[in-house]
């Protein structure tokens, strides 16, 4: 099913806001927020956008402020279709996020990226500077 050019661009709107864009095994969306009727509408427009019904879970925990979380989680095709349709509406960050993960370009977690930038310190033949004073 088609969505309107109208749900189009509030779904860009809400995901260069809270959505979240990877690649781990399969590419990935995740869009967390605590307004379920916002949720709810995401959930329709990406049922539609993909073909397939996409579900709400609650997250186990509240935020700070006591508010429940929701969450989407759209992974390999659906979320395929999904980046393809918003790519070139988004801003420059989440549009090279998606671009990575369409990419399969894996994110890589704080320690990798910490060694990594290590070893670049050391071929450079620079302190790191966690070693500079």
């Amino acid at each position: 099913m088609k969505i309107t050019e109208r749900e189009l661009f509030w779904l860009v709107g809400i995901l260069e806001g809270e959505g979240h864009f990877r690649f781990y095994t399969t590419q990935e969306i995740v869009l967390t927020m605590t307004d379920e009727d916002v949720m709810m509408k995401a959930a329709l427009i990406f049922g539609k956008l993909t073909g397939e019904y996409c579900s709400i879970k609650e997250r186990p925990r509240l935020t700070t402020g006591g508010l429940t979380a929701y969450n989407i989680n759209l992974c390999g095709q659906r979320a395929r279709i999904v980046m393809q349709a918003v790519v070139r509406h988004m801003g420059d960050r989440r549009r090279q996020a998606i671009w990575r993960s369409l990419n399969r370009v894996k994110v890589r977690n704080r320690l990798e990226k910490e060694k990594s930038k290590q070893d670049l310190f050391e071929l450079m033949g620079l302190s790191t500077p966690k070693e500079s004073v």
